[in-house]
């Protein structure tokens, strides 16, 4: 990736977040320049994480959420969290990200390939049963565990984040590809731009992350086990269903944006947990996959 490209980007983040600053600061009714040209270094930078994650062999929504994390924790450091906020809270952007998030929910939708599903056979259904039913009482005991207070709304939007579904229609989802190329990042790195990382640095938060990526992994491998036919290798399958990217930061997402007693359902230190959960589980399944892959190869030879 160019150094320039890179350069280029980070002089417009500092250029941007001055504008959103004193955007914040004046109470400016005059915000389209500021959001227009936010648009424009979120889209980008989330496009260059992307491609910088696909040259390593990762999800681009791995690079998509970490350019939001990096922006949101360490820009505050140089410059006052002034932009920051305003960007996490400006109701244009917010708009944009929520159209991202119908997008990208319809198209986990289409996905869905019932020809594909029913040629499978049994095997299809135990694993889609046992992906789904498994990992969310994982994820649902968890948060019992770590927040036994907590109303049990919490616990069942955490054991929601657990889930992930796959699925096909090219046709249609090729028709929403310009929308969605715009607006699904967008949605990635506002919700990057949502984690605190010091937040993270509190004993019970790291704990409740921990045990989250532990139930996410566990819950997918025994998908695995659900695979009754011959000629399918089972570990493969079940390190195939790890990553809870997409699915697991909507449900998260709309965890902060929910409100139950005044509050948002999902607070700061459970978020992040969240969200660190669907970064790991979605970094290791590439490398699992390819170990998995050569541990074949060399078995065939």
């Amino acid at each position: 990736m160019p150094f320039g490209l890179i350069s280029g980007v980070a002089f417009l983040a500092v250029l941007f977040f001055a504008d959103l600053a004193h955007a914040a600061a004046t109470g400016s009714e005059a915000e389209f320049g500021p959001i227009l040209l936010g648009l424009a270094i979120f889209v980008l930078g989330a496009k260059l994480g992307g491609i910088l994650m696909a040259r390593l062999g990762q999800a681009a929504v791995l690079g998509e959420l970490l350019f939001g994390i990096a922006l949101a924790n360490l820009y505050p450091l140089f410059a006052g969290c002034a932009g920051i906020e305003f960007v996490r809270s400006n109701t244009i952007l917010k708009f944009l990200g929520e159209v991202g998030v119908l997008l990208l929910l319809f198209d986990v939708g289409l996905e869905v390939n019932l020809r594909a599903f029913a040629r499978v056979g049994p095997s299809a259904v135990l694993v889609a049963l046992i992906g789904v039913v498994l990992p969310f009482f994982l994820g649902w005991g968890t948060a019992v565990w770590f927040l036994p207070n907590a109303p049990t709304l919490v616990h069942i939007f955490i054991g929601a984040t657990h889930i992930r579904t796959n699925a096909d229609d090219s046709t249609l989802r090729e028709l929403l590809v310009p929308l969605s190329e715009l607006l699904v990042p967008l949605f990635f790195v506002l919700m990057g731009s949502q984690v605190d990382l010091s937040s993270l640095l509190e004993p019970s938060a790291m704990a409740l992350g921990t045990t989250l990526i532990i139930a996410a992994i566990i819950g997918k491998l025994v998908c695995g086990l659900g695979v009754v036919g011959r000629g399918i290798h089972r570990l493969t399958v079940g390190i195939a269903m790890i990553p809870r990217g997409e699915v697991g930061l909507i449900f998260a997402g709309i965890g902060t944006r929910v409100m139950l007693n005044g509050e948002s359902i999902l607070n700061q230190n459970v978020f992040s947990s969240v969200v660190l959960m669907a970064l790991i589980t979605t970094f290791i399944t590439p490398l699992g996959l390819r170990r998995v892959f050569r541990s074949a190869q060399r078995g065939v030879h």
